[in-house]
């Protein structure tokens, strides 16, 4: 096979990729559950230049390099409180609480 831009797949091509997020809001408090995530990308699809780079991807069963699929999770929780008096700075004041990074699965081989 030739490597021209012709056979080659684009090195640029981004495999699937989102974001997800399901928001509970109330009143007051307001949960959120998100998730990140990207597909993977096959040694046969990956740019011949990029085949070779074993220090940026992982190596699959047969020893090939690839872009694994990944995927994260997260949670976080925010609380609304309004403010009222003579000397106020502001309206109200937001609290958050995140819960970061509840799954990550295969993130660590994308980062390696």
């Amino acid at each position: 096979m030739a490597l021209d831009s012709e056979t080659s797949p684009s090195r640029h091509a981004v495999p699937w990729f989102g974001k997800s997020v399901l928001a509970l809001k109330n009143d007051k408090p307001t949960l959120e559950l998100s998730s990140f995530y990207s597909g993977e990308v096959s040694h046969e699809n990956l740019a011949f230049e990029e085949q070779t780079k074993t220090f940026v991807y992982g190596k699959d069963a047969n020893g090939n390099t690839y872009a694994p699929s990944w995927y994260n999770l997260n949670l976080r929780a925010m609380v609304s409180i309004r403010i009222s008096g003579k000397y106020q700075v502001a309206s109200k004041i937001l609290l958050k609480s995140p819960t970061e990074g509840i799954a990550q699965v295969s993130q660590q081989l994308v980062a390696m």
